[in-house]
C-alpha cells in the first residue's frame, strides 16, 4: 500500500473508531468488526457482530498455519 492509501485508511479506521464509541468487544476482536464496518460502511456490525470463545485467536493461528479461514452466519 503507498504511504498516501495507508494514511486514507488510518483516517478511516479513526472515523470508524469515533462513530462507533464504546463497544464490548476484546483487542483481538475490536479489529475485526473494525475492518467489517470500514469495508461494508455499515455500524450495525458493531451490534450483530459475536465471536465465539477463542475464535479470534483460533483464525490467528490457522493463518499462521498457512490455512484459510471460514465463519458461519449464527
Amino acid at each position: 500500500m503507498t504511504a498516501k492509501g495507508r494514511a486514507i485508511e488510518e483516517e478511516s479506521f479513526r472515523i470508524v473508531d469515533l462513530e462507533a464509541g464504546p463497544h464490548g468487544f476484546s483487542p483481538l476482536e475490536w479489529p475485526v468488526v473494525r475492518r467489517m464496518i470500514h469495508a461494508t460502511a455499515d455500524f450495525e456490525y458493531k451490534e450483530l457482530t459475536r465471536f465465539s470463545q477463542g475464535a479470534v485467536e483460533a483464525g490467528l493461528k490457522a493463518i499462521r498455519r498457512g490455512r484459510g479461514s471460514w465463519w458461519t452466519p449464527g
